[in-house]
C-alpha cells in the first residue's frame, strides 16, 4: 500500500519509501561497497601525506591504522544514520534534480546534504545523517591518540565530512552528464 502523505507535505511523484531492506543494503554499500573503500583508502592516504596522526608511523602499518579508523568510524558513521532514519523514518538517498539551471541543481546537491526525504517524499531536516557524523567521530576519538582524539577534534573532523559529502553530492548530480557528454 503506498504511502499516503500528511496535509500540507511536499509530495514528489514516483516516489517509493525506502524499504528496512534497502536500508541495509545502502548501509552496507556505503561502509563497505567501492566507494567506501574508496573513501577510506583515501582518507588514508592524505592522513598519511599530512603526518596525522603523527603518533602512527608513515609505513605500511600506519596506513592500516589510519585506513581501519576511517572504516570504523564510516561503519559507525553509517549504523547511526541508518538507525536513527529507521525511527524517523527519513530516506538518507540522494536523489538527483536531473533537470534545470545549473544553478538550481548545484543548490538543490548543496540543499541535500541537510535535507532528506521523508516517508511521504517531503522534505525534512536531516537529523539522521547530524547525529551519524557527530557519534562516528565522538567514538572514533576512543581510539585515536592524543593528537587527535579531543571534542574539538571531532567537531573539526565532523565539519570537514560535511564538506565532503557536499562535494559528493555535486558529483552525483552533474557525473551522469558529464560522462554522457563525454561519450559523444
Amino acid at each position: 500500500m503506498p504511502a499516503v502523505p500528511a496535509p500540507g507535505v511536499e509530495t514528489t511523484r514516483a516516489y517509493q519509501p525506502i524499504t528496512a531492506q534497502e536500508r541495509f543494503d545502502y548501509f552496507m554499500k556505503c561502509s563497505f561497497g567501492p566507494m567506501g573503500v574508496a573513501r577510506g583508502v583515501f582518507s588514508a592516504g592524505w592522513q598519511m601525506w599530512r603526518d596525522r596522526p603523527e603518533e602512527w608511523p608513515t609505513d605500511a602499518s600506519g596506513f592500516g591504522k589510519r585506513f581501519a579508523s576511517r572504516m570504523g568510524r564510516g561503519a559507525i558513521t553509517h549504523g547511526v544514520t541508518m538507525g536513527v532514519g529507521f525511527m524517523l523514518h527519513d530516506d538518507p538517498r540522494y536523489y538527483r534534480a536531473g533537470e534545470g539551471s545549473a544553478a538550481a541543481r548545484l543548490k538543490h546537491a548543496l540543499v541535500s546534504t541537510v535535507v532528506v526525504r521523508n516517508q511521504y517524499g517531503g522534505r525534512m531536516p536531516a537529523y539522521s545523517r547530524l547525529a551519524g557524523l557527530v557519534a562516528g567521530n565522538v567514538i572514533e576519538t576512543t581510539w585515536l591518540p592524543p593528537s587527535q582524539n579531543s571534542p574539538s577534534d571531532a567537531l573539526r573532523r565532523s565539519a570537514s565530512q560535511v564538506g565532503f559529502q557536499v562535494g559528493y553530492n555535486i558529483f552525483k548530480e552533474f557525473w551522469p552528464d558529464i560522462k554522457r557528454k563525454l561519450r559523444h
